[in-house]
């Protein structure tokens, strides 16, 4: 027995059809009749029409299309998928550069490491660098180990090589990419840095033997980090940053803009951590790096004259810069000066009290010709004259 308890009434659903859209989302040229045309077919009603669209009915037994774009995908399936527009579009590549630098810092020979955004508000405070910036705090953190975000990296940096040593895993060549936080008044601050860290010994090939890192290592790996990056026109000059010994610091300058500072880390902030070996620390402001970037090569032809190598042993102040000398070298000798390789550092009872010994190796080559000795050492002897006037540098 059938008992009817009544009809129940159904609303058919009015959708607006933009006849622009459908060309713009098939990236077709669709004619305004035959959009109609095909809606028709399959059994809409057409209600207010203009120019710019439609209005239609959505039949009872199609209650699949409820918007806009599934009438357009009834649209193309009818008018033809072969008429989509199938021209190409190029879409330029940005480089992932953190896999770059990671990449670049792995081939010499050092290990990424990851460490914890959340960290203790002390161990946080003693190495963080100058000025001091306020910390965001976690309201409820799990303990006072992950109080709060992270200002710096090289307190995590620094646990980690700690881990490492308490493990008779003496040589460390850490690195890492991540974000650090701030609070400045109301804002809550991001920065991406990259952070670096050397202790223990070295072994740069099997003829120098091993030798302990230091501080011009740590600089070596910046610059051929920065070189790998087609970073110019940056200065590494001494300043202090609270964290590292006053002699052995210095400041980055990328076009006069600070991007970080690198250096030997002070013992007695060590001590704290219970680090008792020399650490070297690096830090770079990567948001700042990027904007100085150049990954695109350039061809240079290979040369067709042979090199020719001299020494040069200076006398130095101690707080003359190796910056400064450098330079005095390279405007002194132009471009035929091709590589410039500080190769020691002495300071030792021969030694002046204040000063050190500092050996290059310079190496000579022209593009044009073969250079003979005496063209070379016209050019040796005025730098040699050029670094005593200038910068009261002298020779042993």
């Amino acid at each position: 027995k059938i008992i009817d308890i009544g009809k129940k009434s159904i609303t058919q659903a009015n959708v607006l059809v933009n006849f622009q859209k459908v060309n713009d989302v098939l990236g077709t040229n669709v004619p305004t009749k035959e959009i109609s045309r095909i809606l028709k077919a399959l059994g809409l009603k057409s209600g207010k029409t203009s120019k710019a669209g439609a209005v239609f009915t959505i039949p009872s037994w199609r209650r699949d299309l409820k918007k806009e774009e599934d009438l357009i995908e009834e649209i193309i399936r009818i008018y033809g998928y072969d008429k989509i527009c199938t021209d190409s579009v190029f879409i330029p590549m940005q480089p992932d550069l953190a896999r770059i630098i990671s990449d670049t810092l792995v081939s010499f020979g050092l290990n990424e490491a990851i460490t914890y955004s959340l960290v203790d508000k002390v161990l946080d405070d003693i190495f963080q660098p100058a000025p001091l910036v306020a910390a965001i705090k976690i309201k409820n953190p799990l303990s006072s180990d992950f109080a709060v975000l992270r200002r710096n990296i090289i307190a995590g940096i620094l646990n980690a090589a700690k881990w490492n040593l308490n493990r008779n895993i003496n040589d460390i060549k850490l690195f890492e990419i991540g974000p650090v936080y701030h609070s400045e008044k109301l804002d809550r601050q991001e920065e991406n840095h990259i952070v670096i860290c050397l202790s223990g010994t070295r072994r740069d090939n099997w003829q120098d033997g091993v030798n302990p890192v230091d501080f011009y290592y740590l600089k070596g790996i910046t610059d051929s980090l920065f070189k790998k990056l087609g970073v110019s026109n940056y200065d590494i000059k001494p300043g202090q940053s609270g964290i590292f010994q006053a002699e052995q610091s210095a400041e980055i300058m990328i076009k006069g803009e600070p991007a970080g500072f690198l250096g030997k880390v002070e013992k007695g902030l060590l001590k704290k951590i219970d680090i008792d070996k020399d650490c070297f620390v690096c830090q770079i402001n990567m948001d700042i790096l990027v904007k100085h970037v150049e990954l695109k090569k350039r061809f240079t032809a290979l040369p067709k004259f042979p090199v020719v190598y001299r020494d040069i042993s200076t006398l130095a102040k101690i707080e003359t810069p190796l910056g400064d000398i450098v330079n005095m070298i390279k405007e002194t000798a132009g471009d035929i000066i091709k590589e410039i390789k500080l190769f020691d550092v002495y300071k030792g009872e021969q030694i002046p009290k204040g000063h050190r010994s500092l050996i290059f190796r310079l190496t000579y080559q022209s593009f044009d010709k073969t250079l003979t000795d005496k063209e070379v050492e016209i050019i040796h002897s005025g730098i040699i004259s050029a670094l005593k006037e200038q910068l009261g540098v002298g020779t042993r």
